[in-house]
């Protein structure tokens, strides 16, 4: 264990075998139709709405703190078919995935809509931050929010880390970058 008290991940072919689960089970949640959600398919959509699309799915955050309790924690991923085949293009983590969708499809600040503000400085490395934050909205309207989104509920914090990682690499997220800060 370390100090915080987590149990340290058995390094074997279970571990292996479960980050591919994990992998294939954002595959297969992003290809069919009930297990994916796309923004603009549902207007006014909001925070209730989200909890009952995915009413199936338990509530695993539970830590007491009051911007997560009733929230799912886990990996989440955004994918598009383009010429019939599942492109990845975004893998994250969160103990609050409802607020990260959230923040990735409707927040305007660059904190909050991380992966729009990245292609932003990508695709435009010579605006300066406003600049690109003042685009956001739109790249939100012509690409996230046309994406299909979905999510895997993972209650380890080292498991969900090494997923994270081990998913953006087999699924080949493009938007995944490992660089440090």
């Amino acid at each position: 264990m370390n100090y915080k008290e987590e149990a340290f991940l058995n390094i074997d072919n279970t571990l292996q075998e479960r980050l591919d689960e994990i992998a294939e089970q954002i595959k297969t949640q992003l290809t069919t139709p009930g297990q994916y959600l796309i923004f603009n398919d549902h207007p006014k959509f909001g925070r209730r709405e989200f909890k009952k699309f995915w009413e199936h799915v338990s509530i695993n955050n539970s830590d007491g703190n009051k911007y997560s309790k009733n929230e799912h924690k886990g990996l989440y991923a955004f994918g598009e078919i383009t010429d019939g085949k599942l492109q990845v293009l975004y893998i994250g983590i969160s103990k609050t995935i409802r607020r990260r969708f959230f923040g990735h499809s409707t927040m305007k600040e660059k904190n909050a809509a991380t992966w729009a503000y990245t292609i932003l400085k990508h695709q435009n490395p010579l605006l300066s931050k406003e600049e690109r934050q003042a685009l956001i909205p739109d790249l939100q309207n012509t690409l996230i929010k046309k994406c299909r989104f979905t999510f895997v509920n993972e209650d380890s914090n080292m498991l969900m880390h090494l997923a994270e990682v081990y998913c953006a690499n087999k699924l080949k997220s493009y938007w995944n970058s490992f660089e440090t800060h």
